[in-house]
């Protein structure tokens, strides 16, 4: 009786052992191919596919570890680092104002963490490694060849039309989450081909990953050297020079067939069609004014004042994006660090993971990351001294895959894009097994014997039935939403076709999904905005201002405030848009069009110098929010105000959290085109800037020409102005006879050998303002 009951334990365990083992396999493979059109981002779908596999992966594994007594996997040199960098996140999460933010984050490290102890515990045969590491280089080729695919214009039309990217992101959303895992997986590749017969068809393969990191980006290529750099060290240290003895015909062919795609992607020829350099590409990421290396040098800065904040504990797991623009604001408004300002945007991740895991979980949390990442280094040289040759490749493999996403995460986030951070935790924990020489050539006779029998059978099934309902409650919750994300995907394609009153209904329908989500109070906010529910729009923004922080949600608050008439709080509130996002032009134009709507009340209240002060500001806010949109035209009603306080010149600093900027520190001029009816006098009003650190002389000479439409020169002359650094507003005056076409070319000579000209073309007509 006691044999068929265990037998019948062995068999049920064996059916759940097969369904972990696939479950696996499906995790590798689906979760870099996943994608859906209809979601706001690649990542979305990909944690729901992911989370909900493992979620059912956990299950079973709980299950199958009660039912056969087998716990190995604590027993392993990783365990008790990875736990205790698991309790630091955990205790992270006191630290956190925004759980909803912070629960998602954590649902990604425990996926990680889950997915290590559930390989450790159920792979004890060598084939079933090799099956799970074939299934990762299979979704490696596939997402390279649609890379390669897309870069000569094979596409699916869809994409263009709902996503709007135009770069190469394969079946991954964006190119340096691909280019990443592609590096990643080549080591692994290689190990294949070491160590197998069939190497021209590896060999493919390996030439199609190199070609999908080359086109991709930089980043990926320099994760991949320093791979490569690192497996040859380690064969040449571990004596396997004969390994290049006799191979070294295969090797020197596959050499060659990376300088034959390097170069085709170097240079100008058939095969290159857009003319792609990557020898380019990398030589401008160390150019310090690189764009890209701007943006990461202000992300990093910010990072930094993050950390100051709360170094020991951190902020909290998943609060990176929450406090990033407060950080980026005290960056920017420091002086020094004022040519990073057209860099400002929105971050939700630090481009290194390494300060992004000490912002979120302080030091001690970096420190435990950092025990892992040194256990598992350790350990693999260990191993590399005891194991036969063939184990011995795959644990180079599996490390130098390691290395390639552990130099990535030095200027990127590997461990927040869950296709790639699985891949780590992969290679963590199939190094583990071979080196602690836990997998066999045969299966290992059945599970251990369930020696309790039916003594604590009641608490096992109380704790394997909880397992199941947690497993399919949090599996609902994850498909909420992801639900809610595809509401607010319609609803923002909505937006852009201006169908209001349709994209705030799909926006409702995905907060009955997931009334936390951030994004899309953020658009619900907008949307109400455009309808004039000023009320509406206001709570849908504060809604939005716990989790989802963007470049402009106080600006789009200020709005709302405006509507209510609440322009105290509105000026506010636009202000802080600029402090936080000080490139953000929309800002300016509404700070502007504020500070005009205070003047025209002080021109009703027949109060010209507070009037000619408000206008003045505006005047300079339109102009600064110029410097970041140049289509903006200056209102009309701003010469129509100026018209009705007169003339005068204005020495003061812009009305916002920061001083006047342009890139560079470049001088700017510009002219606000005068109303005045035809026969009647009026002037100019001239804006220019003067970085501080330009030697100007103490007056400007201003000269004024005026042609017709017939190029016939009506006016001409000049006159001096005192000038400021910093910010000037000067009048000029002058007369025209006739109605007509006109064009104003001014001149202003402010130091030795220093103009700065301006030509604009204005319209006189008998039209009395």
């Amino acid at each position: 009786m006691a044999n068929t009951e265990e037998k019948k334990i062995e068999k049920k365990t064996s059916y759940i052992d097969l369904s972990l083992k696939i479950g696996l396999i499906e995790l590798f493979f689906l979760t870099p191919l996943i994608f859906y059109a209809w979601a706001t981002t690649f990542t979305v779908t990909k944690n729901t596919v992911a989370e909900i596999i493992i979620l059912t992966l956990t299950a079973l594994w709980v299950i199958n570890l009660i039912e056969g007594k087998n716990y190995p996997s604590l027993k392993f040199p990783l365990s008790l680092p990875i736990l205790s960098f698991l309790v630091v996140i955990l205790i992270s999460l006191f630290q956190t104002h925004t759980y909803y933010t912070s629960f998602l984050d954590l649902a990604r490290w425990s996926s990680y963490i889950l997915v290590y102890f559930i390989i450790t515990s159920c792979l004890r045969r060598k084939k079933w490694i090799k099956v799970l590491l074939i299934a990762v280089l299979s979704a490696s080729f596939i997402a390279s060849s649609y890379a390669i695919f897309q870069f000569y214009g094979i596409d699916f039309p869809f994409w263009k039309k709902l996503s709007g990217r135009m770069r190469l992101f394969s079946t991954f959303g964006n190119p340096n989450y691909l280019s990443g895992y592609l590096a990643a997986c080549l080591p692994i590749a290689f190990t294949f081909f070491c160590l197998s017969k069939k190497r021209l068809f590896l060999g493919i393969i390996i030439v199609i990953l190199y070609t999908g990191v080359l086109i991709t980006n930089i980043g990926g290529c320099i994760a991949l050297f320093g791979a490569a750099i690192f497996i040859l060290l380690t064969l040449l240290i571990y004596k396997e020079k004969v390994f290049f003895k006799d191979n070294h015909l295969s090797l020197l062919l596959l050499i060659l067939a990376f300088t034959i795609v390097t170069a085709i992607y170097s240079t100008h020829n058939p095969l290159n069609p857009k003319g792609k350099n990557v020898i380019a590409e990398g030589t401008a990421y160390t150019n310090f004014g690189y764009s890209s290396t701007q943006q990461r040098f202000l992300i990093w800065l910010s990072t930094y004042e993050m950390i100051k904040e709360h170094p020991f504990l951190g902020s909290g797991v998943g609060t990176f994006r929450i406090h990033y623009p407060a950080a980026q604001g005290k960056i920017l408004s420091q002086e020094k660090n004022r040519k990073y300002i057209p860099q400002a945007n929105k971050s939700i991740n630090a481009h290194n993971d390494y300060l992004h895991i000490w912002v979120e979980t302080g030091i001690i949390g970096l420190l435990c990351f950092i025990w892992i990442i040194a256990i598992f280094y350790k350990k693999t040289f260990f191993y590399l001294k005891k194991v036969k040759k063939e184990e011995k490749f795959f644990l180079i493999g599996l490390s130098g895959g390691g290395v390639a996403i552990l130099i990535h995460a030095l200027f990127s986030f590997p461990f927040h894009i869950i296709q790639n951070g699985l891949l780590f935790w992969l290679f963590l924990s199939l190094s583990t097994l071979i080196g602690e020489k836990k997998i066999k050539e045969e299966e290992e006779g059945g599970n251990k014997e369930n020696k309790d029998g039916g003594k604590f059978i009641i608490l096992k099934r109380a704790i394997q039935i909880s397992v199941v309902l947690l497993a399919i409650s949090l599996g609902i919750l994850r498909v909420k939403l992801f639900i809610a994300d595809t509401h607010i995907k319609i609803a923002e394609m909505m937006m852009k076709e201006k169908a209001y009153p349709a994209a705030a209904s799909e926006l409702t329908k995905s907060l009955k999904f997931d009334n936390h989500n951030g994004l899309a109070f953020a658009n619900l906010g907008e949307c109400y905005g455009y309808l004039k529910l000023y009320d509406k729009s206001f709570y849908a923004l504060k809604r939005a201002e716990v989790n989802w922080i963007y470049p402009y949600l106080y600006n789009n608050l200020g709005c709302s405030y405006i509507g209510m008439k609440k322009w105290d709080e509105a000026e506010k509130m636009f202000k802080k848009n600029i402090s936080l996002f000080p490139n953000s032009a929309n800002a300016y134009f509404n700070l502007g069009n504020l500070f005009l709507l205070k003047a025209k009340e002080d021109i009703l209240n027949e109060n010209t110098k507070l009037a000619k002060k408000n206008l003045n500001k505006a005047f300079i806010l339109y102009e600064q929010g110029k410097i970041f949109k140049h289509t903006f035209p200056l209102p009309l009603r701003l010469a129509q105000a100026y018209n009705k306080v007169g003339e005068g010149d204005l020495k003061e600093k812009a009305p916002s959290p920061f001083s006047f900027f342009t890139p560079k520190s470049s001088p700017f001029l510009d002219i606000l085109i005068p109303l005045i009816k035809c026969g009647g006098e009026g002037c100019f009003r001239l804006f220019f800037y003067l970085p501080p650190q330009e030697n100007y002389t103490p007056k400007a000479k201003i000269n004024i020409e005026i042609e017709d439409e017939e190029k016939k020169l009506v006016e001409n002359f000049t006159l001096e102005k005192e000038i400021f650094p910093f910010n000037n507003i000067i009048s000029i005056p002058y007369k025209i006879l006739e109605k007509g076409k006109y064009k104003v070319i001014i001149r202003l000579r402010y130091a030795s050998g220093k103009v700065l000209l301006i030509k604009k073309n204005f319209i006189l007509s008998h039209t009395d303002y």
